[in-house]
């Protein structure tokens, strides 16, 4: 239906007339030609025996298949433990955890595909800065410790892997100008885990359809 209209005498007058499509409409058409698998995702990845029988009550007969589901695989994957550490932190800020989490398979739409995490050991408050590329890494450090400037007396460690980007000479430069001693020989900073669950959910959701552009400007948001 297409309509276009007129103002006449304060009253607004729509010319209306009915468009045929040529072909019939295919939108939001459920039908048994699509394989379970893609029910499968669009349903949450439920057990594919529960998905038949949602289908089933709608009228859908759905034969099951064999198709091994790689985000499923992944979503259940597990790593082995991580070490308890003998001592911890016993005030805020006195030590910083840093990671740089990336590339992500999807650059959003600003231009994102890394992000830098740095949460604090004692309080786990965490900051969340997203980056085009790994040389903004001594950017978001200065960030965030201009940011955290009447507590950074306080930061005595930014522990981090041993990784290139925080063994930078510009990013120790910037820890000696706060007087912050680098640690970069843990083996899996607090950290990591959180780059590690953020990796393992994506790549459980890697096949949804959804666009993943958008996540950097939604969690800014």
């Amino acid at each position: 239906m297409a309509a276009s209209g007129k103002l006449v005498n304060a009253f607004c007058v729509l010319a209306i007339r009915v468009c045929i499509p040529r072909h019939d409409a295919q939108v939001h058409l459920a039908t048994k030609v699509e394989k379970l698998q893609v029910w499968h995702e669009r349903l949450g990845h439920q057990n594919k025996q529960r998905v038949m029988q949602v289908l089933k009550q709608h009228g859908i007969n759905m034969e099951g298949n064999k198709y091994f589901c790689d985000g499923c695989a992944l979503e259940k994957a597990q790593h082995k433990r991580f070490g308890t550490r003998t001592s911890r932190p016993s005030v805020v800020v006195e030590q910083i955890n840093a990671d740089v989490c990336g590339p992500m398979r999807e650059t959003s739409v600003g231009g994102v595909r890394y992000y830098v995490c740095s949460p604090d050991d004692y309080s786990k408050y965490r900051r969340v800065l997203f980056i085009a590329t790994k040389s903004e890494v001594v950017d978001c450090l200065q960030k965030f410790l201009k940011d955290v400037k009447p507590a950074v007396r306080f930061i005595k460690v930014l522990l981090s892997d041993d990784e290139k980007k925080f063994i930078a000479e510009a990013v120790e430069s910037v820890l000696e100008e706060y007087g912050i001693a680098p640690n970069h020989h843990a083996i899996y900073s607090r950290t990591e885990r959180c780059s590690r669950a953020t990796k393992l959910y994506n790549c459980g959701k890697h096949s949804l359809s959804a666009s993943r552009q958008w996540i950097a400007e939604r969690t800014v948001g």
